[in-house]
């Protein structure tokens, strides 16, 4: 009975590890089918084409010239000529100063120098006189001498009261306040009936030059020598996108290069000139500049999407023929929109993978795809 029970064991253990063997080998072999199953991809072919070696930089608009427009005399403000945040033209009257004691002045001094000059001609007509009567022996020298002596300080006398109303002219002039550019005008920050004082430390109103327009812009030191290679073959293009803009504005020259690198930041700044006579450009707004420099006829590219970033470097997966991929790392010189150019790691007609890479593992077999169709093997 003992053997009897012992065999009934063995046989009931023996078919349990069969049982569980079976159950075991479908899920194995699901798991291996899964694993060997083809990472649906989308690629595209790595080509060769002219591609344009650009600098792109993020710049400041500035003002060609900003005037603060202050006093020259002491005064009372009369009158505001302008409407704040409006275009002014150079030479419009923006303010009016209390012009009554100067008017006054020059009205004194204009009668002072019609009388001198009446003075004058008396005394020149005189001196004749006594030089014809000296030559016939009726009057002496010396009452000769006189008169010329009478002449010149009429004469004198003449010139200081000129120059004096000449000084009240000028003076009357700065009554009037006009706009030394063309340009916008900022808000007026004083107001009929405020008295100013000459070259006060207040700005009555400040005048921005926006047409032309300038936008300043670092490019880092390596790019130096590019830059000024490029300017001495002439005029150098400059395009600006302001932000949430449609388009670009592509009127711009490079017109400044400072004379030195700034050693915080190892960035040389450039200056872009627009002519901005639609005011798109507005000072203190940021724009993107795009400074093209020359054209690479044989740049190698492939999508910017199909580069990769890992713990080493850049890299792509490259499609092989027997549909594998391979990482492959890479040297991205540069990117110009949609593309990347690569300076070395794959050659024009290779096949990059451009979406599932997350999927992918070195060597894992691909499904790919190209515009939606499935792609043939390279």
């Amino acid at each position: 009975m003992i053997r009897a029970g012992a065999v009934v064991v063995a046989a009931a253990f023996a078919l349990t590890l069969g049982a569980c063997s079976k159950d075991a080998d479908p899920g194995a072999g699901k798991k291996l089918e899964k694993a060997a199953a083809p990472v649906p991809v989308t690629v595209t072919t790595v080509t060769r084409k002219s591609v344009p070696v650009r600098l792109a930089a993020v710049g400041t608009v500035e003002a060609s010239a900003t005037v603060a427009l202050k006093a020259r005399i002491d005064g009372e403000i009369t009158a505001v000529r302008f409407t704040d945040g409006a275009a002014v033209t150079r030479g419009q009257i923006l303010f009016e100063l209390d012009d009554r004691a100067l008017r006054s002045r020059a009205a004194e001094l204009r009668a002072n120098v019609q009388r001198d000059r009446a003075m004058v001609a008396n005394q020149r007509t005189r001196e004749q006189r006594f030089r014809d009567l000296r030559e016939k022996g009726f009057v002496s020298d010396d009452a000769w001498q006189q008169a010329r002596t009478d002449r010149d300080a009429a004469e004198a006398t003449l010139a200081a009261n000129e120059a004096a109303l000449t000084a009240a002219q000028v003076a009357l002039s700065y009554t009037r306040i006009t706009a030394p550019v063309s340009g916008r005008i900022g808000r007026a920050l004083l107001q009929t009936g405020n008295a100013v004082k000459a070259n006060d430390v207040t700005a009555l109103a400040v005048v921005n030059a926006v047409s032309p327009a300038y936008v300043s812009f670092p490019v880092p030191e390596q790019r130096l020598a590019d830059v000024r290679a490029r300017l001495a073959l002439g005029a150098l293009p400059v395009a600006a996108t302001l932000a949430g803009g449609t388009g670009s504005i592509d009127d711009g020259r490079l017109t400044f290069v400072d004379n030195s690198v700034d050693s915080a930041t190892g960035t040389v700044r450039l200056r872009a000139t627009f002519a901005n006579r639609n005011e798109a450009l507005w000072p203190g707004q940021f724009a993107r500049i795009s400074v093209t420099l020359r054209e690479d006829p044989e740049a190698v590219v492939t999508p910017a999407e199909s580069v990769q970033t890992g713990p080493k470097g850049t890299y792509v997966y490259v499609l092989k023929q027997d549909q594998t991929v391979e990482l492959r790392p890479v040297k991205v010189d540069r990117t110009e929109g949609p593309d990347a150019v690569i300076a070395s790691g794959v050659a024009p007609g290779e096949v990059v993978v451009v979406a599932g890479q997350l999927r992918l593992t070195p060597g894992a077999r691909a499904s790919p795809t190209r515009n939606g169709t499935p792609a043939k093997s390279p």
